[in-house]
């Protein structure tokens, strides 16, 4: 998979070529998306624990909402894998809530579940979907195919002073 700079207007007006982020086919189907970034220094705070190192990653986090195109099969795919990893959080807090009540075993299994789900989930979005940085005014998509790559570096061809500047 490649990696591919946009503008952050053209990211948010969806002003990208209709080609499929993955799938790198053509599609004149868009989705919103949003892209969120925080420095690497935010994970040492994690052995102060979850909750300052989610405040502090919250508050220095730059994000940007934008659309991005995708077939209709790649949002399904998406979805369904979505939806999945929710459906797993779910089941391992029913686990978890069971194995309090009822004093066994399944609290562990659940905790596993739910944990493991989440970095799949959050951590791990990757490798099966976009993922990004925005940097100053400029937003990078990783992940994405290398025909959707190769349009969008071709759309700025033609207008150098508005092309995204290397990362950041």
């Amino acid at each position: 998979m490649a990696s591919a700079a946009a503008t952050r207007e053209d990211f948010v007006a969806g002003n990208l070529p209709a080609i499929c982020v993955k799938s790198g086919v053509e599609t004149q189907r868009f989705t919103s998306v949003r892209i969120t970034s925080a420095p690497g220094w935010t994970w040492i705070l994690i052995l102060f624990g979850i909750l300052p190192f989610l405040i502090v990653r919250y508050l220095v986090a730059k994000s940007a909402a934008g659309r991005v195109p995708v077939t209709e099969a790649v949002g399904r795919r998406v979805r369904t894998i979505e939806w999945a990893l929710i459906a797993a959080v779910l089941v391992g807090i029913v686990l978890i809530l069971i194995g309090f009540v009822g004093g066994s075993y399944l609290a562990i299994g659940g905790l596993v579940v739910a944990v493991v789900a989440l970095v799949i989930l959050e951590g791990a979005r990757g490798t099966w979907w976009i993922s990004g940085r925005v940097s100053g005014n400029d937003v990078w998509l990783h992940g994405v195919h290398a025909n959707f790559a190769h349009a969008l570096g071709a759309q700025y061809h033609d207008r150098p002073d508005e092309a995204p500047g290397p990362p950041r």
